[in-house]
């Protein structure tokens, strides 16, 4: 059966960039189409993917034609080398067979290329092999794309204004690489019979060695020159013949590379005179014309484009995986119950869970979340919310769960006065993404005051934790001296019975084993420790978070996540 199969980035699943087009495109084509789910960013490795197709590879051939992008490419790579028959074809797509000097890609991909690939089984492994990149790729640079190409034999095609050739580059489709599929599938076809092949050869002139050369004068691999002089006749019938007899992808595909600029000589018109020049000028001006029109009309009818049932998930902080909650329809109860579930489940060591909002279909911002929690920012800040990638993250060091949120935000100026207005009451509001009791945070006084600091070389404002006053939970011994009168304070130990009547407003019977419902919250805290603070990575983003210590790990993640801005 004649199949394809295409191999999605690193961060990207088969519904994103171009896949769907493609896979529509080639169906018409007659081929069986497959676009697995690999396992990314979270659990992404050489043997995670391999587990996927391992069944099929088995069944790859002369009619299987393999298509990767980015890392599916470098994936595709270690594919090959293990097939026991030739494939069709192999197309590579911004790939790269090593290290591109971007941590974040280097980091999930570095299971594809830890051993070296062994570069001649590929190119024996695939008939015909066709390298692309986009041109200004912000992540494969160009030396990359063209050492690849170097490696397995053949030229790299640079797309212009390429970049990553993905979505965000204006990448709905990918023509370029569907034609490359149609030339080598009518190319290959030439050489299914050397018969055939013989018979065309014979029956074609070649006009663009010699002057006039007709069919008489073509040997069976020889023409003759007007000095007498024999030379061969280098066409590309005789050029896909040669392709037959070969299983090397570097020599099919320069012959492949060969038989497009024969083509294109062949084709090219030499008028005679002056007449035919202006002939094909004037046809050409009025077949524009009417291309034109017909354009602009079919522009104006066009339907209007329909909206893609999900969307990819991106973060502001590069992420090892993400979890995702449906907004809509949620009471704010069942919408806080979510999410301490997704807070309640342990993050792998040393990884950034992304705990992603959505209105089923795509994200959606940090105010209508706190919306639907019945929680609203200060007006003077609540515009800068609107942005719907924000974040809300979990981040694992040593053993030790911190969170986060990050906002995007459009002014600096107003971002950090709105800030300041939402202070006595952040840590209230903003409790249940930081995983917090809600008895505890109830607990709090909305007095405290944050505090400008210095913390990791950043400009932090923070809030520390302060101890209640102790509680004296026994008896005091009756004194024999005269009693003072006075107004008890929080600073001045009271009996523990009287402390309860305060609680409850209503008398309570002393009971010595009685307990305390404060007492009975674990506080994440101990005295002077930081419960809360907030900073700006730039003039663009917000952080908010309950633990300082992992700025240097965030900074880190930001600088390697550009990919989802």
């Amino acid at each position: 059966m004649k199949t394809v199969y295409i191999f999605h980035d690193a961060f990207s699943d088969p519904v994103s960039e171009w896949y769907p087009w493609m896979k529509t495109s080639l169906e018409t084509l007659g081929y069986f189409v497959s676009v697995p789910q690999f396992p990314t960013p979270a659990g992404q490795s050489l043997a995670s993917w391999e587990a996927v197709i391992r069944s099929s590879i088995q069944k790859w051939g002369d009619d299987t034609i393999i298509i990767g992008h980015g890392a599916g490419g470098a994936f595709a790579l270690n594919m090959i080398e293990k097939v026991t028959q030739p494939v069709h074809g192999l197309f590579l797509v911004a790939s790269y067979g090593g290290k591109i000097g971007h941590a974040g890609y280097d980091r999930v991909n570095e299971t594809f290329f830890e051993k070296p690939f062994d570069w001649s089984k590929i190119k024996n492994n695939a008939m015909i092999i066709e390298s692309f990149s986009g041109e200004g790729d912000p992540f494969v640079p160009e030396s990359t794309s063209v050492e690849l190409a170097q490696n397995l034999g053949i030229k790299n095609q640079v797309i212009p204004q390429g970049g990553h050739i993905t979505h965000a580059d204006g990448f709905t489709q990918c023509v370029p690489v569907l034609q490359g599929i149609k030339e080598s599938l009518n190319a290959l076809e030439k050489t299914i019979s050397p018969e055939l092949v013989q018979e065309e050869v014979q029956q074609k002139p070649v006009n663009h060695l010699t002057d006039q050369i007709t069919p008489q004068e073509i040997s069976s691999d020889q023409i003759v020159k007007k000095d007498g002089s024999p030379t061969r006749a280098h066409t590309m019938y005789q050029d896909m013949s040669e392709l037959v007899n070969s299983n090397t992808g570097s020599v099919a595909s320069s012959l492949l590379s060969k038989a497009r600029e024969d083509e294109a000589v062949v084709k090219a018109f030499s008028p005679a005179s002056t007449r035919n020049i202006l002939y094909i000028m004037g046809t050409v001006i009025v077949i524009g014309v009417v291309l034109g029109i017909i354009g602009y009309v079919l522009y104006q009818n066009a339907p209007a484009p329909v909206a893609p049932t999900a969307t990819p998930i991106h973060s502001l902080i590069l992420a090892d995986s993400h979890v995702a909650i449906d907004t809509s329809n949620q009471t704010s109860y069942a919408l806080a119950a979510k999410i301490h579930e997704a807070l309640s489940k342990p993050v792998q060591n040393s990884t950034i869970l992304d705990i992603v909002y959505t209105n089923g279909i795509s994200r959606v911002p940090l105010k209508t979340v706190l919306t639907k929690l019945g929680i609203s920012a200060p007006d003077t800040f609540s515009d800068e919310l609107n942005d719907p990638t924000f974040m809300h993250g979990e981040i694992s060091d040593n053993g030790i769960t911190s969170h986060f949120i990050v906002i995007p935000i459009n002014h600096y100026d107003a971002a950090f006065l709105g800030m300041h207005d939402w202070e006595p009451t952040l840590v209230r509001d903003l409790g249940i993404f930081l995983g917090l009791p809600d008895a505890f945070i109830r607990s709090l006084s909305s007095t405290k005051l944050f505090t400008d600091t210095m913390i990791q070389n950043h400009p932090v404002r923070a809030l520390y934790y302060h101890a209640p006053a102790p509680i004296d939970l026994t008896e005091s011994k009756p004194s024999t001296a005269t009693p003072v009168v006075a107004i008890p304070t929080i600073s001045v130990p009271i009996k523990y019975s009287d402390y309860i009547k305060q609680l409850t407003q209503t008398p309570v019977v002393p009971t010595p084993d009685l307990s305390n419902p404060l007492l009975s919250i674990t506080s994440p805290y101990k005295d002077g420790n930081l419960m809360l603070a907030y900073f700006f990575i730039n003039e663009h983003t917000l952080v908010i978070t309950d633990s300082t210590d992992i700025i240097p790990k965030l900074l880190e993640r930001y600088a390697n996540s550009q990919i989802y801005q």
